[in-house]
């Protein structure tokens, strides 16, 4: 099973992707989207990690967030990012640059009841 600090790492590579991967973030906001969302997810799998529980699917994954302490400081905002992400992924729906603002506006109360600066 992975650990807290593996999927701390993940979230570091993949912000590390989202800040220097995406050289044309007009042209790519779905994918923009995309990588926030597992961003969140790999914060997400962190404390989940640290409770030794641990997920292989979205499903299994919200439902076991309830053993989070600090849910209620985050739960609506990983809803909504779980959400976009789903219709930029699966619905052929491109984002605006709003969505994304609003995406990275989620993913920071993520990390912020994470303990993550």
């Amino acid at each position: 099973m992975e650990s807290k600090q593996s999927h701390l790492e993940k979230y570091y590579h993949n912000k590390d992707f989202l800040n220097n991967g995406i050289k044309d973030r007009d042209k790519y906001p779905d994918w923009e989207i995309t990588v926030i969302f597992y961003c969140g997810i790999h914060i997400v799998e962190a404390m989940l990690a640290e409770k030794n529980i641990h997920v292989s699917n979205h499903q299994n994954r919200r439902d076991a967030m309830e053993n989070i302490d600090n849910i209620d400081d985050f739960i609506g905002e990983y809803t909504h990012l779980y959400q976009l992400s789903r219709k930029a992924r699966y619905k052929c729906f491109l984002p605006k640059q709003r969505d994304v603002y609003d995406a990275q506006l989620d993913l920071d109360a993520i990390k912020s009841a994470a303990g993550i600066k």
